[in-house]
Order: C-alpha cells, then structure tokens, then sequence
C-alpha cells in the first residue's frame, strides 16, 4: 500500500541561546528546534521545541564531484544526493549542517524527499536558509501519493545503498517496499532470477538491467540535457507534481523533460525567478513533454490534465447600467463559468462561484456571483476612491493582459460586497511603484449583498482601452485570471478558475483566456 506522503517543510534546528532571538526575527523566522531547554525561548517571540539530537540523522551535503581526475564506467559527474535514503527512511529525521550554496540545494532535496528534516546553520546562512522556506510555503501542497515505476524490494544490504543511489540518480523512480506483496506492478528484488546476486554486487549494470525491464517508453520520467537533476514525482494521473533538483554548480539552459500522461498546462515554480514559462510544449502519445529554458537549483513542475480555461464573453448591442443583479435582461442567457475550486484544486466549503461576461464596443463587463459562509467587510468603506490592499477583505478580481508574449504584464481590477473598488498595472518582473497603484482604468463597480441567501454579486465595467490601446472586435482574445478572497484575516479562502498551485494568484501562465464572442 502506498501512502499519501506530507510534504514537510524543513526547520531550523538551532543551538546558540535566546539572546539571539533579534537575529532570527530580522531574518523572519518565527519558529526553531533545539536540542537544549526550549522554556528558556518563552521570554522571546520566538516558537521553540525541544528535539532529541541523539536520534536525528546526519545528511550528507549535496552536491557534485565532476571527478576530472578520474577515470571509470562512466564520465558523469558523480551527484551527492540524500534522496535515497530519506526516501527509504521516511519515519527518520535527518539533520543537515550545510553552509553557502548548499543551503537552499540541501533544503529543496530534504522538501522533495518526504523525509522531516532540520538545519543546523551559521547565522550568515538564516537568509538564504528563510527565502528558501517562503518559496516552499508558497507552492506547498499538502500530501500527495508519490509515483513510481516499480517496486524495490529493500533487503537492508550494503549494495543495496549504492543500488537505490544509483537508481535515483539515473531518475529510475521506484518505491522501496518490504516485499513483492506490497508492490501492485512492476518488482525489482535483488538475488531474484531476473536480477541475481552477481548483478546486485555491481551498481552501474544492476541499474541498466532496470532501466532495460521497465523500458523507455514506459517510464514516468526523462530528463535531457542534465546529468545533474534528480527527479521526484507525486500525485496522480489528474495532477501530478514534479520536483527536479539540480545539483551542479551551473544554470542549465534548454533542459528537457518527457512525463508520461497527458498534461495541457505545465506550470513551473522556479526557486529564485519570478515567471518561468514551459517552453515547446508537445503532449501525445500518451507523453508530454517541454522545455525548461533556465534552470538554477530546483523547480516545481505542476502538470494539469484539465485543458485550458476560456471564456466566452458575448456581444452586447450597448453599454448597460450596472445593477450587479444576474436576473437583469442584460444577463440573461450570458454563459457562466463556475469555480468551486481553490488554488490547489482544492475543494471548497461553500457554493460555487459563477462568472459571466459581455463586452460592446469600448467596454468589458464582468458579474460575478459569490455564496459565502461569512463575509469579512471592511469598515468605513469609500466608493468614491480606490481602497488600498482591499484584498484584506472580502474581495472578487479579474486580472487580464492583451499582450501573449510578454505575459508579466497585466491589469488587476477588483470589486467588494460593498462596491468598494481598486484598479492596479502589473509587471511581475519588474514591479511598478506601490504596487501599480498609481494608474488609473476609469472602470466603474456596483456590489450588492443577500444575507438571506448568503451570496454578494459583484458586476464591473472595464474600458476595453484599459487593457490594449487597439479597436477591440469579436474574435479577440486575452489572458484572463478571475480570483475570490473569502473570509477573515487568518482564515481566509481563495477561490481560483484556473489553479496556479501556488499561494499567490499573480502567476500568469497559469491564466486563461477571455474571448470575444458575437
């Protein structure tokens, strides 16, 4: 049986006292582990738990040896790498003590593996140690099956260490398991007649033995270009989320990467950049595959098998006033998109989120109706200005960009229960100053709230000029993101059409697309 697997975001093991407190909060971290007398925190406003050094397990730190000065039966650089054992070894708890560029490649493999993990760091290292864990907060997802070729039937021998280092290196992705019995597929059991006790002693024709057996065209992953990235896979054939570290000491350029199973959107999360977009992506014959066009040292791959949003906005005859009512003529027979989902594809606990949308010759309306279980207001609300960071509240937004190639850029337009209103130019590369606030759509708003029914409508007209300087026409199309906050500070849900497997909605390769219909 294979279980779902936490991904467990690592923590920061620490042993100087509490007086350093200071640097830890510059740093924004919030919470440690120690090995001494964690009541002596409590003064402080850092979170401290007691942990039993003498069962952590040291890992080794990652990395490379190009071995330039050697020969042997192969001339890859040989990847220092702990997945392995932390993926044999998933109730251990491993510690690093890494410093400099290792720290965020040793966070991001003990995050991949599974496996629970702290970091005993210098000071110098809480930085990079931090960025690395906001970037994992950000995209984590929760438990998720992890997927597998095949079974390896672990006997706890010593050339099965070498066997399962070298299987993970050549991304030969198998599950270790107790015995045949508990595989359903594919088993590899070392001193078996397919793969004897002669084969096991050596690790190179052992692994290509395995790679022979599954075959090719059978595997769930391959990787081009890098003999340095070490793949990890979970989920499903709906949703699966791939990991891939990379362990050299370059930027990988044009690396590719074949998964088998159909996926229309690849989205990825690249550690240290702000938009990666999958390149030449082909999905057929049971495979997809793309490019990454830049890679540092790790990267989240979602692959979707849901296709592509799109919306259908339908040609009004002329501008209309806003009532935020959905019974309205102008609404009537409008196609509605629903969202019942959160930025994970995650189930909600509230009614579905419908959105229609019609446009005339120099205006976009959309109408938004949102079930609630509470709403979280604002009080004191203005109509007659924008409200700053009115995504603290109760809030629906649509974000649209006409511009396919640059897709950092777009508008934020978002409208409250209580009409309240905000309009921002976005540049996720290079952000504008206080967030993009400064430009001004000329878009109006009206929201109205049923308490009874427990559900607010929001209604929005945009100026098509807003989004492109061009005469707009059926036919037209742009990217489109249509998100919801719900709920108060602390307790907030967000609503998503098409999920960008992230805490953030401001990822645009995950949109859309808004089309222009008659």
């Amino acid at each position: 049986m294979i279980l779902l697997l936490a991904a467990i975001v690592p923590g920061l093991l620490w042993d100087e006292g509490p007086q350093t407190a200071p640097v830890l909060e510059k740093a924004g971290i919030r919470e440690i582990a120690t090995t001494g007398d964690a009541s002596a925190w409590s003064g402080t406003r850092i979170r401290a738990v007691a942990v039993d050094g003498a069962s952590l397990v040291k890992a080794d730190a990652p990395g490379v040896d190009y071995q330039a000065s050697r020969g042997g039966a192969t001339g890859d650089p040989w990847v220092d790498s702990n997945l392995w054992r932390e993926s044999r070894e998933r109730a251990r708890t491993f510690v690093y003590e890494v410093s400099g560029p290792a720290v965020p490649l040793a966070v991001a493999e003990a995050y991949a593996s599974g496996a629970r993990s702290y970091f005993r760091l210098k000071q110098a290292d809480l930085g990079a140690f931090q960025a690395t864990l906001r970037f994992l907060h950000e995209v984590d997802a929760g438990p998720m099956e992890p997927r597998a070729n095949f079974g390896l039937v672990d006997d706890g021998s010593p050339e099965m260490d070498e066997i399962m280092n070298l299987l993970a290196r050549r991304n030969l992705l198998f599950e270790p398991v107790k015995s045949a019995a508990d595989w359903n597929g594919v088993v590899v059991k070392a001193g078996s007649a397919e793969f004897p006790k002669e084969l096991a002693a050596e690790p190179f024709k052992f692994a290509a033995a395995v790679r022979d057996r599954i075959g090719d065209d059978k595997r769930l992953v391959r990787v081009y270009g890098s003999t340095t990235t070490i793949a990890r896979l979970y989920g499903t054939t709906e949703h699966s989320r791939l990991h891939l570290i990379q362990y050299g000491r370059g930027v990988v350029r044009g690396m590719r990467i074949r998964v088998m199973g159909s996926y229309p959107r690849v989205l990825i999360a690249s550690l240290g950049q702000r938009v990666t977009i999958a390149e030449d992506v082909v999905s057929e014959g049971g495979f997809t595959e793309f490019t990454i066009p830049e890679f540092r040292t790790y990267a989240i791959v979602d692959l979707d098998a849901s296709p592509q949003g799109r919306v259908a906005s339908v040609r009004a005859e002329k501008n209309f006033a806003l009532t935020a009512d959905p019974d309205a003529p102008q609404w009537r027979g409008a196609p509605a998109v629903s969202i019942s989902t959160g930025p994970f594809a995650n189930s909600l606990p509230f009614g579905t989120t419908l959105v229609r949308s019609r446009w005339t010759a120099d205006s976009l309306y959309l109408l938004y109706v949102c079930p609630y279980a509470s709403l979280s207001l604002k009080p004191n609300p203005a109509t007659d200005r924008e409200t700053p960071q009115l995504w603290e509240w109760d809030v629906a937004e649509a974000f649209i960009g006409a511009d396919f190639e640059n897709i950092a850029q777009y508008r934020e337009y978002q409208v409250s229960p209580q009409s309240e209103w905000v309009d921002l130019d976005i540049d996720v590369v290079n952000p504008k100053p206080n967030g993009g606030m400064g430009w001004n759509s000329g878009f109006e708003v009206k929201a109205r709230i049923d308490a009874a029914k427990k559900v607010w409508y929001g209604e929005m007209r945009i100026p098509l000029q807003s989004i492109a300087a061009k005469q707009w026409r059926a036919g037209d199309r742009a990217r489109l993101g249509l998100f919801r906050i719900t709920g108060a500070a602390g307790e907030q849900r967000l609503v998503s059409w098409q999920p960008p497997f992230r805490r953030n909605f401001h990822v645009p390769e995950a949109f859309g697309v808004l089309e222009l219909t008659q």
